[in-house]
């Protein structure tokens, strides 16, 4: 900031620099506030804040029978979560996600990679997806 004097009294005014970092600062912080805003305001007000129209027991039955059903192996796996999250797209609503992780270990530490994924809609419709 340069200093301005006029006077006894000295006044600090920005340099063109500063002002604009600063701009640039605050529009980042705008757009990425209104980014979440915009997904957030997307859906319903009414869904926001209702409890899940599938409790997470219900969910959990149906990934295991999802799992047993498609042949996919989860003897290996533990569930490390199942938690509640929100489509951002909105073309999905709210779902329960169930993660399973591989119970293998070398010297250890656990061996990255064969998680598996189940998405379980609330119309009690699921899908899987596999990590590393």
């Amino acid at each position: 900031m340069a200093a301005k004097s006029s006077g006894s009294i000295r006044r600090l005014s920005p340099s063109n620099e500063s002002m604009t970092t600063l701009n640039r600062y605050l529009c980042v912080l705008l757009m990425a506030g209104s980014l979440s805003l915009t997904s957030w305001a997307a859906e319903p007000i009414e869904s926001r804040f209702q409890e899940p129209k599938l409790c997470i027991d219900d969910a959990l039955t149906i990934a295991r029978d999802f799992a047993r059903q498609h042949h996919i192996q989860v003897s290996d796996k533990y569930i490390d979560s199942a938690r509640l999250d929100c489509n951002p797209r909105g073309d999905h609503g709210k779902f329960w996600l169930v993660t399973w992780l591989r119970n293998e270990y070398a010297n250890g530490v656990a061996i990255k990679g064969g998680q598996l994924y189940v998405r379980i809609y609330m119309d009690r419709t699921a899908e899987v997806t596999y990590g590393e």
